[in-house]
């Protein structure tokens, strides 16, 4: 998982970032969170650190708060593909599959050659049984 520029500019929140998302790829998640928690404490607009959060929510089955964390980081950074490919897997892990798509679709509009994101969205489009979007999006 690819960092995302930290929305707080300050050395220590992007030191802070930085290893929350290096014990995160370490698998060590429990911890990540910690420091997640920290820098949105420290800063409630950090829509990397939202972002991240809701993440490791989704990652330990909380899909609910996943997806409102991961909306509030949208909120402050609408820009980034990741937080909204992450949010469509959120909503799809609570049964929203129409709410996912949407979501996997402005996925796709910022970031058009991400294969995952093309991938994600066919198989949500092949469960809502629209096989022609679903194979169009296969293709991408």
């Amino acid at each position: 998982m690819p960092a995302l520029p930290p929305s707080d500019s300050t050395g220590d929140s992007i030191a802070a970032l930085s290893a929350a998302v290096d014990l995160h790829r370490r698998g060590k998640l429990r911890e990540a969170m910690f420091g997640y928690k920290a820098l949105i404490d420290a800063n409630p607009r950090n829509a990397a650190a939202l972002h991240l959060f809701g993440v490791g929510l989704l990652q330990m089955g909380d899909a609910h708060n996943a997806v409102q964390r991961i909306r509030a980081a949208i909120d402050v950074d609408p820009g980034p593909a990741e937080p909204w490919a992450n949010l469509g897997l959120a909503l799809d892990a609570c049964a929203r599959p129409e709410a996912a798509a949407n979501a996997l679709k402005e996925a796709a509009k910022r970031a058009p050659r991400d294969p995952a994101v093309w991938a994600n969205l066919a198989g949500i489009e092949l469960d809502l049984g629209r096989r022609d979007e679903a194979e169009a999006s296969a293709r991408q």
